[in-house]
C-alpha cells in the first residue's frame, strides 16, 4: 500500500535506558477520511513537532539518537482536522501545485500530497508553518488493543486505506465490528472497546507506560465524531 512518509520534522535524540542508547519513532496511520495535523510535544522543552497526513496515509516522528535534545521523550500528543482558514497560505512553490485545502500535491497523483514540499516549509520555520498552532486540535483518548487483536485490527485499516483516499470514510465501530467478524466472535455495538476488548486511557496514561519507545498507532474517528488513537497493548 502505497503511505506518505514525512520526515522533515525529525529530531534526533540520544534516550539512556538502562546504560542503553536506543533511537525510537511514532509511525501513525490516519485512518479517517480527513487531513490530519498531528502535533507532539517533548518533556523538558517548549519545543513542538508538526506533521500533516492525508486520508489513508501514514507519517511518522523519527527520534534517532545524537541530538542535543537527549534525553526529551513524549509529553503530549494532540491532533485535529487540518483546516485552510486557520492556517497562513502554503508558500508559494514553483512547479507545485495545491489541493482545496491549499496544501501541495503530487505532481502524478493530486490525492497524495507533496511530502518534499512540505519537508521544506516545515524546515523554513515561516509563517505558514507558525500558523499550524492554530490548527483546532485536542488531545485524543488512547486504545490500547490486547495482541491477539490488534494483527487483524492493523490489517482492516491498511484494507480501508485506498476507500479513505477516495474519500469514503469507515468509522473505529466499522473497523472493530469487521475484527470481530474475522476472527468469528459476537460483536456488541455498544462500543468500540467491547468488541476489542480494549482499555481506553489518555496521553498521561501512555507516557506513563512507555514514552520513550516506538509506537504506533491507528487514528480513526468514531461514530460520535471524536478522533481517536489506536495503539498495540
Amino acid at each position: 500500500m502505497k503511505f506518505l512518509q514525512i520526515k522533515a520534522l525529525s529530531v534526533l535524540a540520544l534516550l539512556t535506558i538502562t546504560g542503553s542508547a536506543f533511537g525510537y519513532r511514532w509511525g501513525f496511520t490516519n485512518g479517517t477520511n480527513k487531513t490530519l495535523v498531528i502535533k507532539v510535544v517533548l518533556t523538558g522543552t517548549d519545543a513542538e513537532f508538526f506533521n500533516i497526513v492525508g486520508p489513508g496515509m501514514r507519517t511518522e516522528f523519527d527520534w534517532g539518537w545524537g541530538n542535543a535534545r537527549a534525553g526529551f521523550c513524549l509529553s503530549s500528543i494532540i491532533l485535529g482536522e487540518y483546516k485552510k482558514t486557520a492556517s497562513d497560505p502554503f508558500p508559494a512553490t514553483p512547479g507545485v501545485r495545491l489541493n482545496a485545502l491549499g496544501l501541495p500535491v503530487d505532481s502524478r497523483d493530486p490525492k497524495v500530497l507533496n511530502a518534499g514540499a512540505i519537508e521544506k516549509a516545515i524546515d523554513a520555520r515561516g509563517p505558514w508553518f507558525y500558523s499550524l498552532k492554530r490548527q483546532p486540535m485536542r488531545e485524543p483518548k488512547v486504545h490500547f488493543i490486547k495482541d491477539e487483536a490488534w494483527g487483524a485490527f492493523d490489517a482492516e485499516i491498511n484494507k480501508a486505506a485506498s476507500s479513505l483516499a477516495n474519500g469514503i470514510g469507515i468509522t473505529a465501530e466499522k473497523i472493530a465490528e469487521a475484527v470481530a467478524a474475522s476472527q468469528g466472535a459476537p460483536i456488541s455495538l455498544g462500543g468500540v472497546s467491547s468488541a476489542l476488548g480494549d482499555i481506553v486511557t489518555s496521553i498521561i496514561d501512555l507516557t506513563k507506560m512507555g514514552k520513550c519507545v516506538s509506537r504506533h498507532f491507528d487514528v480513526l474517528q468514531t461514530e460520535e465524531g471524536s478522533i481517536q488513537l489506536f495503539t498495540k497493548q
